[in-house]
């Protein structure tokens, strides 16, 4: 997935380059730049990211409490 990303992002950024690059010889050239997409998406990425192991660690803690609930020891009557 990461590699993914990083290729969609890479791609949205340098075609906005190219497309800014473009009015450079044609001044008329009214292009639609959104640099700021490849940033957001990043960055929601890696919050997602940051979340999925915030959640991960709480719940493995959760369970290793759980199991330290458990009896040591038990009598089969």
């Amino acid at each position: 997935m990461d590699v993914l990303v990083a290729l969609g992002t890479s791609a949205a950024y340098f075609y906005r380059l190219y497309e800014s690059l473009k009015t450079i010889g044609d001044p008329t050239y009214m292009p639609h730049l959104y640099f700021e997409t490849s940033a957001i998406l990043i960055t929601l990425i890696l919050f997602g990211k940051y979340l999925e192991t915030k959640a991960k660690n709480r719940t493995t803690l959760a369970i290793s409490k759980l199991l330290n609930l458990q009896a040591k020891q038990a009598r089969v009557v």
